[in-house]
C-alpha cells in the first residue's frame, strides 16, 4: 500500500545503523494516541485508497523526481523493525518544510513518521531531512496549496494534513 521494501536509493540520514533502534511500542502509543487506532476510511478515503493502489506502481517511480513536483517520497523507519521504507505521497513545499495531505490516517508510513518524529522527504530530486510531524487541519495547511488543488481537496473532503518542518542541520 504505497510502501516497498527494497529501494535502490538510501538517503544519507537514513542509512542503516549497526543495530536498528528498538522503540518501546507502548511508550510510542502513549505519546501519540492516534497511532494506536487505525480508523476505517470514509467513502471518499476508501475511493482514494483504491486509486492510490491502482496508480502506486507508476507514482513510486515518478515521485521525488525533479520533473514531477506533485509527488515526493517519504523515507522512514518501521516502528518495530527499524527497517527502511519509502512511500510516495502528494506533497507541497512551504517556507519552513512540507505539507502532506492525508486522505486516510491509517497509513503505516504516517504512523511510523509520528512514532520516529523524523523522516527524509525526497522532493524535486533533493533530500530534505524533516522533523516535528504535526497533524493539522485545513485552516493551517490550506495556504500551502494552489487554488486548483484547494478546490480538489475540498471536493474530496480531505480534512487532515501532516506538517513537517525542516530539521536543524
Amino acid at each position: 500500500m504505497g510502501v516497498f521494501r527494497q529501494t535502490p536509493y538510501i538517503p544519507a540520514g537514513m542509512r542503516p545503523r549497526a543495530q536498528p533502534p528498538r522503540l518501546e511500542y507502548m511508550q510510542t502509543v502513549e505519546a501519540h494516541p492516534q497511532i494506536a487506532r487505525s480508523p476505517r476510511p470514509s467513502r471518499v478515503g476508501a475511493a482514494m485508497l483504491g486509486l492510490a493502489r491502482l496508480t502506486n506502481g507508476l507514482t513510486r517511480h515518478l515521485s521525488g523526481r525533479r520533473f514531477f513536483p506533485l509527488f515526493g517520497t517519504v523515507y522512514h523507519r518501521g516502528r518495530r523493525s527499524g527497517q527502511l521504507y519509502a512511500a510516495p505521497v502528494a506533497v507541497r513545499a512551504t517556507p519552513d518544510g512540507f505539507v502532506i495531505s492525508l486522505p486516510y490516517e491509517g497509513a503505516q508510513w504516517y504512523r511510523n513518521v509520528l512514532a520516529a518524529g523524523e523522516c527524509v522527504v525526497r522532493w524535486k530530486g533533493v533530500d530534505y531531512p524533516v522533523a516535528d510531524p504535526q497533524l493539522v487541519d485545513w485552516s493551517t495547511a490550506g495556504a500551502a496549496f494552489h487554488p486548483i488543488q484547494r478546490a480538489l481537496l475540498r471536493m474530496t473532503h480531505v480534512e487532515k494534513y501532516l506538517l513537517l518542518r525542516h530539521a536543524p542541520r
